[in-house]
């Protein structure tokens, strides 16, 4: 984690500060030879052709988190152009990112059905969990996956820092999260950190003087919490069948109790009092990425076993506005993200279920199931059933007056 006041300093030791998205410009720009190799015969900028995945003992947990990852075409183009540069060192030796590579090629040839056994057997290299067929889970398997893309995919840092000329009067914080995710694109500059990365603001104050300690910390995807159940349950305005027993709130819930300032029950040493003291934090959102991952924490874990929460939450397919969720100094900044795919989980228990992926394209939504899909409605989205819900960032623009759902 990066402090706030470290960061400070090292920013006032430089005469002239780089401001946020030119560091980011100059940090992934940095020069490697080597690329994937094995050139492809079919480049692909638009969407994916429709393929289904061959089920390889129950990896639906994979094969609904690869459809959603497929949706993200700006990402997934570089690998089927064969354009990300492969890092010179890398746990899985360049293994991953090359099935990824692989697998993409073949859908893009528009394969009915297509087997990630390659991609699957060189993420057990550096993720033995997943080896074996039991049933695991799918935003577990997403953050292994993005890690070891990462780290194949990962760029060298600068020879040096590059100084540019300051354009306006930046307020301390800023300039502090500029250095934080400076540091942080030096040392971990990949394509997926140009699509998925941002910046949490965690806020510790101090209950007896007020001191306030910020630190910095970069995410690939956010976990919400959903909201504790009302005393009563609460009907859904989704359909009977769906909301039998069941209680029901918004995605805007789940980000205000994410958000929300919370008592700490250890005491955390007060940088100013320089003793224990009872403190309360906060998170708030300082940098947004282009691709924004939101796994809603539907298990909960007891000492035996896992329990799956059946909590109805809707969320908006368009127009999903993070500003109110955002840093102060950061709520002018646009932050508006339209849904393009979510990861279901299907059935009431825990321990089992079966994994299924929605995803959006030009001719609308589609279901994969494994090597199935079929069209869909934009209604069946809601519900129960959501786990991970994939949005993308809109360049620019005003969030509309009234979010849709559906």
């Amino acid at each position: 984690m990066l402090r706030e006041r470290d960061l400070i300093a090292r920013v006032r030791r430089t005469k002239k500060p780089e401001t946020l998205p030119a560091v980011v410009e100059a940090a992934t720009k940095a020069p490697f030879p080597g690329r994937l190799r094995r050139p492809s015969a079919q480049k692909a900028r638009g969407p994916l052709p429709h393929t289904g995945l061959k089920n390889l003992g129950n990896t639906c947990f994979m094969n609904a988190t690869l459809q959603c990852l497929f949706g993200c075409s700006e990402f997934c183009a570089g690998f089927v152009e064969r354009q990300y540069p492969l890092a010179a060192k890398s746990p899985s030796s360049g293994k991953i990112a090359m099935a990824f590579a692989e697998l993409l090629g073949d859908i893009a040839q528009d394969k009915p059905i297509v087997s990630p056994s390659n991609l699957r057997k060189s993420l057990t290299k550096i993720a033995p969990q997943f080896r074996g067929n039991g049933q695991h889970d799918s935003q577990e398997l997403l953050r292994c996956l993005l890690d070891g893309l990462a780290e194949d995919l990962k760029r060298p840092p600068p020879p040096s820092p590059v100084t540019l000329p300051r354009q306006e009067n930046t307020e301390i914080v800023e300039e502090a999260h500029c250095e934080a995710w400076r540091t942080y694109v030096r040392d971990n500059a990949s394509p997926v950190s140009d699509h998925f990365a941002g910046l949490l603001r965690s806020t510790v104050e101090c209950c007896k003087c007020s001191h306030r300690s910020i630190r910095y910390d970069p995410y690939l995807d956010l976990s919400l919490p959903l909201p504790p159940p009302p005393s009563s349950t609460v009907r859904s305005p989704l359909s009977a069948k769906l909301q039998k027993g069941s209680t029901s709130c918004t995605l805007e819930k789940c980000m205000e109790q994410f958000t929300a300032t919370e008592d700490l029950t250890e005491k955390i040493t007060c940088e100013k009092c320089k003793k224990p003291q009872k403190s309360k934090k906060s998170l708030t959102l300082q940098t947004w990425p282009r691709i924004l991952v939101l796994h809603v924490k539907r298990f909960s874990y007891t000492e035996t076993r896992r329990e799956k929460l059946d909590t109805l939450v809707t969320f908006p397919t368009e127009g999903l506005d993070l500003s109110p969720f955002a840093s102060e100094d950061r709520r002018s900044v646009p932050a508006v993200y339209d849904l393009f795919a979510t990861t279901d989980h299907l059935g009431a228990s825990g321990a089992a279920g079966h994994y299924v992926a929605h995803r959006k394209d030009q001719s609308g939504w589609r279901t994969f199931d494994d090597t199935t899909h079929a069209p869909t409605a934009a209604e069946r989205l809601q519900g129960g059933a959501a786990y991970v819900l994939w949005y993308r960032r809109r360049d620019g623009g005003a969030p509309p007056a009234k979010p849709k759902l559906v």
